[in-house]
């Protein structure tokens, strides 16, 4: 089912590119970055590592008026760790645009399929199909809101543990083999069990423009994963609020944070994330950032209960 899906979409992209007419110029932009993270491995057992990262989007209109338009894209993201091995990600789909009611309402609706690998932990690598649909209301020149829906399959390629079952046996750890493919470090005596994941998201925004240089975004995010591995499966509750300021024409600082609440059937979980971003545009193709993030997890079980602090500057250039 998913390898159809897979061949749909990438047949539709195909097609697409292959009847698109040349008005319709191709628009790219390529981000080369380094970083460093002081928990590469997101848990308790800590190491740090910097990198490098390189990522490239393109995107291709193939039709496109005042009221809508109708394209394709694709991106890839691959990073190097200094200390560690790699991890990429490649995704392509298409995706539609439209004006609605003299542009008071638009809407916004993809399918896409992605894939992605990590040498470190090889039980993260999955192909993940998405579809979804977002709706923004424009009330006035200040204030909008939108309600996004979407879709997610993810079908993991390696059999993991079921942490769950670590949790009920008293363990507390095991959710990553620590790159150990197939062998049983850290799995406590567990099963091995295949995942896929069927996760369903709702998120209602709203977002409030005070000035040309201030604005705001309050998000309320609701979720549900339908997982065939007992320790994935959840229902979670989250919100976010995030501010844009321009201190000046092409310079701008992002602060946003967010708390996500997940229920398993075992135990729960919540997440505290900090972001904050500085963007200065020196060049009409080319923009450099500064970035910081800082996460927390609080989990019973040991091993997924941790923090991570990850610092990036990158440089953007668009044609």
């Amino acid at each position: 089912m998913l390898q159809l899906l897979l061949r749909f979409v990438l047949v539709l992209i195909v097609i697409g590119v292959g009847l698109s007419e040349p008005l319709y110029a191709l628009t790219a932009s390529v981000d080369v970055s380094a970083g460093y993270s002081d928990n590469v491995l997101a848990s308790s057992d800590e190491q740090s590592s910097g990198y490098s990262q390189y990522r490239i989007d393109v995107d291709q209109t193939l039709s496109e008026n005042d009221n809508r338009s109708f394209g394709v894209y694709v991106a890839g993201r691959y990073r190097d760790y200094f200390r560690f091995t790699n991890q990429w990600q490649a995704t392509a789909g298409v995706s539609s645009w439209n004006r609605l009611l003299d542009g008071q309402l638009h809407s916004y609706n993809f399918i896409e399929v992605s894939a992605f690998r990590d040498d470190l932990i090889p039980e993260d690598d999955n192909n993940i199909v998405s579809v979804g649909s977002q709706w923004r209301w424009f009330f006035d020149d200040q204030i909008s809101a939108s309600v996004k829906a979407d879709y997610q399959f993810s079908d993991y390629r390696d059999k993991v543990v079921d942490r769950q079952q670590l949790f009920l046996n008293g363990s507390g750890s095991g959710k990553k083999n620590k790159g150990s493919s197939g062998g049983d470090a850290g799995t406590g005596g567990a099963d091995m069990e295949q995942r896929t994941d069927h996760l369903w998201r709702v998120v209602v925004n709203g977002k409030y423009l005070f000035n040309a240089d201030l604005s705001s975004q309050l998000a309320l995010i609701v979720s549900h994963n339908d997982s065939s591995l007992d320790s994935e499966a959840y229902d979670a509750i989250g919100v976010k609020n995030s501010w844009l300021y321009y201190l000046l024409n092409d310079v701008s600082i992002e602060l946003a944070g967010s708390h996500v609440w997940r229920d398993y059937d075992a135990f729960s979980e919540r997440e505290i994330i900090l972001n904050s971003k500085l963007t200065w545009q020196f060049s009409e193709p080319y923009v450099v950032y500064l970035r910081c993030d800082k996460r927390w997890n609080d989990s019973p079980i040991n091993l997924d209960s941790y923090s991570e602090l990850v610092s990036e500057c990158g440089l953007i250039w668009s044609f």
